[in-house]
Formats: C-alpha cells, sequence, structure tokens
C-alpha cells in the first residue's frame, strides 16, 4: 500500500497563495474597521446632540462645559447634577461614554471656533483613556478625523462644526457664551 501526501514544493505553493490573499484581505479588513468606528462616532454625537437638546428643551439649561471640561457620562445628561427643575432625564440609554479610539467625550466651551468672539458649546473627543488611562493614550487617528469632518462638515479641520489638531471638537452650540464660563 502505498502513502500519499504533499510534496515540499505543494505546501510552499499553497503557503504562498495564502499569504498574497491575506495580503490583499487585510488592509481592507482594517479600513472597514476604522470606518465603523467613524460612524460610531457620528452616531454617538447625534445621539449627544439630542440629549442635550432634549435637557436643554426640558430645563432651559444646557449641559455643563464651562471653566473644567466635564464627561458626558458625568453631565446633566445622565443625572441631575445642577438640580436642574424640569429635569426629565437621563437622556442617553446604555452610554458608556467612551470613543471608538477608548478615549472620553466631554462637553467643553472652546473660543473662537470660527464665528465671533463668543464661545462655543462642544464635545470633546479626549485623547484621555476610557476610565483612567493616561493622557495622550487614545488619539483619534487624523484620517479617521477627516473621514468624520468629510462626513459631516466641510472637509477641513481648522474650520467649521468639526475641528482640531490633537484633540478634536464638534460644536454643539454656536455662539453659546461671552466668556470662558457661562455657568
Amino acid at each position: 500500500m502505498k502513502k500519499t501526501a504533499f510534496t515540499l514544493i505543494e505546501l510552499i505553493v499553497v503557503i504562498a497563495i495564502i499569504g498574497v490573499l491575506a495580503a490583499i484581505i487585510a488592509p481592507n479588513a482594517f479600513k472597514a474597521v476604522e470606518k465603523s468606528k467613524v460612524s460610531k462616532a457620528i452616531t454617538d454625537f447625534k445621539a449627544i446632540k439630542s440629549a442635550a437638546n432634549a435637557l436643554y428643551a426640558d430645563t432651559g439649561s444646557w449641559p455643563h462645559g464651562g471653566d473644567s471640561a466635564v464627561r458626558v457620562i458625568n453631565s446633566d445628561i445622565m443625572r441631575n447634577v445642577s438640580s436642574f427643575s424640569g429635569w426629565d432625564g437621563p437622556y442617553l440609554d446604555k452610554f458608556t461614554g467612551a470613543t471608538p479610539w477608548r478615549g472620553t467625550y466631554y462637553f467643553t466651551t472652546n473660543p473662537q471656533m470660527g464665528r465671533g468672539a463668543q464661545y462655543e458649546l462642544a464635545v470633546e473627543f479626549e485623547d484621555s483613556c476610557f476610565n483612567t488611562g493616561p493622557n495622550g493614550g487614545c488619539p483619534i487617528p487624523r484620517v479617521s478625523a477627516q473621514g468624520i469632518d468629510s462626513n459631516v462638515d466641510d472637509g477641513n479641520l481648522a474650520t467649521g462644526e468639526f475641528q482640531g489638531g490633537s484633540d478634536y471638537h464638534w460644536v454643539l452650540q454656536w455662539d453659546f457664551c461671552a466668556t470662558y464660563a457661562c455657568w
């Protein structure tokens, strides 16, 4: 009885074919993952914006940003931190507060984002790792930030509703207040 087996040449050819296929498929898979993170960030911002608008409709007040950044999960849209009359939250369900890149969503006020001297209320995509990591550990890749900007704004990270360099800010309310701390 004769045994049959693969020859060394046949095994090398099969391994080479698998390597070529992996080289073709892997970059597309990574692009798809990053594209889904961009979509998730856009969806998160729209949910935060809707929640902030609902808070404003119920209480006449916006979520706190002021002179110190406040994590979205620690803000008035999640619990009535400021004891607002008429608060009917929480305004976001099952929201972790983490960006798709494991950073943190913050409310902040930002000066002069291109519409005058007033400050804007913005959601910041902070690169502080959620929950306790060091600052700078979870940034949005620039290509992803450009993807967000191209999808929702003017395609220029220096102008418009979505801006930034190392940390990215998305304007929630234009001309929010005249000073840094409005609360």
